[in-house]
């Protein structure tokens, strides 16, 4: 009986410690300016084509830019993300996105994101959009046609970045 229930308290205290640990400040993982993630894209789905053309289809790099001391009140990260079609592929669909995520240290919820996305010779995307994380409610910025929007979002928000 008595070891039974020295294997719960331990049980107990090893599921606190690992609550402690992975929740908050304590132990939380902290990003290194100058982290990559590289993704290398593959076409898939197209037999005939994989044949024909085969190779990379393009790259996509997730980078950790900077460490804001203080933005917006809060010490944030700054992400970037960087997607362009390669190789052959980029003479036949020229694809080009990039976007910037601040987000806040802590909970990684992004208060400001900026998204340029070109096809072609066609810039489809050029947007600024800055989001309150208290209300939900984010101002979206079209610089490409000076148009000015607010949308309500559910919280927390997010962006791929981010994410």
């Amino acid at each position: 009986m008595r070891e039974k229930e020295i294997k719960r308290i331990g049980l107990v205290l090893c599921f606190l410690l690992f609550f402690v640990i992975s929740s908050g400040r304590v132990g939380a993982y902290s990003f290194k300016v100058g982290e990559k993630l590289i993704y290398t894209i593959k076409w898939s789905g197209a037999p005939l084509l994989v044949k024909v053309l085969p190779g990379t289809v393009g790259k996509l790099v997730l980078e950790v830019k900077e460490k804001l001391a203080q933005t917006n009140g809060q010490p944030a990260y700054l992400f970037s993300w960087k997607l362009r079609t390669a190789g052959i592929y980029s003479l036949l669909f020229s694809l080009d996105e990039r976007r910037e995520s601040y987000v806040d240290i802590d909970t990684f919820c992004s208060y400001k994101v900026t998204i340029y996305y070109k096809e072609g010779k066609d810039i489809l995307k050029d947007w600024v959009i800055e989001i309150d994380q208290k209300t939900g409610e984010a101002l979206i910025r079209d610089e490409k046609n000076e148009h000015e929007e607010t949308r309500l979002l559910s919280l927390p928000v997010f962006d791929i970045p981010s994410l």
